[in-house]
């Protein structure tokens, strides 16, 4: 059985310990409030503070070996790591967002188990509030509103193109964070997501979701396309632009007015929300998903046309947060056990004055400096390992975030030219129609006409034959239209042919990206682990050969009053 982890009142040190004072200043340890505090996990994060907590789990603020900069680390709750399926879908959310990387996406740098099993993600930390905070204050002004709802589509977009459909788009996974030129948001908790060619974790018909921004489909438990993050998205405007959601009541009412209910109009409850912010979440918040805007890119476009509208303030040309800094709280466990060893190496003088220290005290002394010296070489080499795995993780995140930009390019490309196509589908089936009217006249008309005349026609077939060669215009004008058409129509389906293509090699691109990193990275991270196993069993060496020596100093006579003595004249 693990020892239970302690804490040093006085310099917060963590011990996986039974003892009960600090090797390093003998202050008294206790028990640790919250076990994982101090945990080192993988060799790279150690755990700080537990910022948040959730139905999944919990959330810690951890500080990174390799170069002190602050991430967060969620961990599945221990109730619900028992069930694979829950890991799976834990983990879900790491493959999810490790596959889009997008600058309004939460990046997640790893995950894994830890060696009792329990599932985790380290994240980048944020500083900030997410949305349903503000949404509690009550509507948001128009602008702010739009620019937010924006910058989800974006994010949605580039998911929306390498197959990932979220599912779960609510206030509480939209995060604010302050910067500059406005409000920064990350989508976070890709928990729900499915993506394309994932092993179905769920049974067909389960309603998964957040009832207040499910959309119709979801509601009936049917297949979860990339138009139900667009709905969900337009209830969360629709929340922005009142401070109420769409539909309220309990579950089931709620889950009945998706499906059933009348759409939302935002300026029924504020009356000063322009028509054709009500027409974008009317076609956002659609019952049937083909009403609803063709693709995410297609919504970016019209979220930026009406901002540009909306707009009350000059905003900055572009949006960038704002870096906290917020101090560690994790203690240089290296550099006090140097301080500490080089204290009792001059305790050696102070406890025998007049006489030589005893062999095995010097012994052991030096032997505390070997191993303070090893632990130091192991920490050096262990972030030197770190610094190796995030120098290539940064260079794939950046690589990824390239490759995604293009994909975000030949996405917009696609998305218009799908559009032109319905244009052109619909223009060619009107000419089509004309081309059918033109010839039943046309065809009348000419089945009318007498036989060939040996003389000069009468009047009446003069008039005929004027007729007919004006249907017969009319007739071949109808045609030309309807092979003009066609040629356009097929122009397009080769163009976007084209950009899918484009698009698809983009995206195995992404994958042997994600799938290189993991084989490069597997190595290094093993070599960390073991060193952190080495540097663990060190701090055990010297945590107990420490606490004899420190007993035998503080047994001699006089000892203390010795220490303090030189203390206050060092002071």
């Amino acid at each position: 059985m693990a020892k239970r982890p302690r804490v040093c009142e006085l310099c917060g040190a963590r011990y996986d310990t039974d003892k009960g004072t600090c090797p390093l200043d003998g202050a008294q340890l206790r028990d640790a409030p919250d076990p994982l505090v101090g945990l080192v996990i993988g060799g790279r994060y150690t755990l700080e503070e537990q910022i948040g907590a959730g139905g999944m789990g919990v959330v810690y603020r951890a500080l990174s070996a390799s170069d002190d900069n602050l991430v967060a680390i969620k961990f599945l709750d221990k109730a619900l790591a028992r069930s694979r399926s829950n890991r799976e879908r834990f983990l879900r959310e790491a493959k999810a967002a490790n596959r889009i990387d997008h600058e309004h996406i939460i990046n997640i740098m790893n995950y894994g188990e830890t060696d009792e099993g329990l599932p985790y993600l380290v994240m980048e930390f944020l500083d900030g509030v997410p949305l349903n905070l503000e949404t509690h204050k009550g509507a948001m002004p128009i602008p702010r509103a739009l620019d937010v709802a924006l910058q989800v589509a974006q994010a949605l977009a580039r998911a929306h193109e390498l197959d990932v459909v979220h599912r779960d788009i609510k206030p509480e996974n939209i995060f604010l964070l302050s910067g500059v030129g406005g409000d920064f948001v990350k989508v976070l908790d890709f928990g729900l997501a499915s993506m394309k060619g994932e092993l179905k974790l769920t049974l067909t018909g389960a309603v998964f979701g957040t009832p207040e921004y499910m959309a119709p489909e979801q509601c009936r438990g049917e297949r979860a396309t990339a138009s139900v993050d667009l709905y969900a998205l337009g209830a969360v405007l629709y929340e922005m632009l009142t401070g109420t959601i769409p539909y309220g009541g309990n579950i089931a009412r709620m889950l009945e007015q998706h499906v059933r209910g009348p759409v939302p109009v935002p300026s029924s409850v504020r009356a000063e929300i322009p028509r054709d912010v009500d027409d974008l979440v009317a076609r956002m918040m659609a019952k049937a998903p083909g009403d609803r805007h063709r693709d995410a890119h297609h919504l970016v476009e019209e979220l930026t046309r009406l901002l540009g509208k909306a707009a009350e303030r000059e905003r900055a040309p572009t949006r960038q947060p704002t870096v906290t800094h917020i101090s560690s709280k994790t203690v240089d466990i290296e550099g006090a056990w140097t301080n500490r060893v080089e204290e009792f190496a001059d305790w050696l003088t102070v406890a025998h004055p007049d006489s030589v220290a005893p062999p095995w005290l010097i012994a052991e002394v030096d032997l505390l400096r070997t191993l303070v010296d090893e632990m130091a070489r192991v920490r050096k080499e262990l972030r030197s390992a770190n610094g190796k795995l995030e120098d290539r993780e940064r260079e794939n995140r950046e690589l990824r975030l390239r490759i995604g930009k293009a994909i975000d390019e030949l996405g917009r490309d696609e998305s218009r030219i799908a559009r032109e196509m319905d244009d052109s589908r619909t223009r060619l089936e009107a000419a089509r129609e004309r081309l059918e009217d033109a010839s039943a006249p046309l065809r009348t008309q000419w089945q009318s006409l007498p036989p060939a005349p040996v003389d000069l026609p009468a009047p009446l077939e003069v008039e005929k034959v004027r007729d007919l060669g004006h249907l017969a215009a009319m007739w071949l004008e109808a045609q030309r239209a309807v092979a003009e058409l066609a040629r356009e129509a097929d122009a397009r389906v080769r163009e976007r042919d084209d950009l899918r293509y484009q698009i698809s090699q983009l995206k195995q691109r992404v994958e042997s990206v994600g799938v290189g990193a993991e084989v490069d990275g597997a190595s290094t991270q093993e070599l960390a682990a073991n060193l952190e196993g080495r540097r663990r069993a060190l701090l055990e060496d010297l945590t107990t050969r420490s606490e004899g020596v420190y007993r035998y100093f503080m047994s001699v006579p006089g000892f203390r009053e010795s220490i303090r003595n030189l203390k206050r004249v060092a002071t």
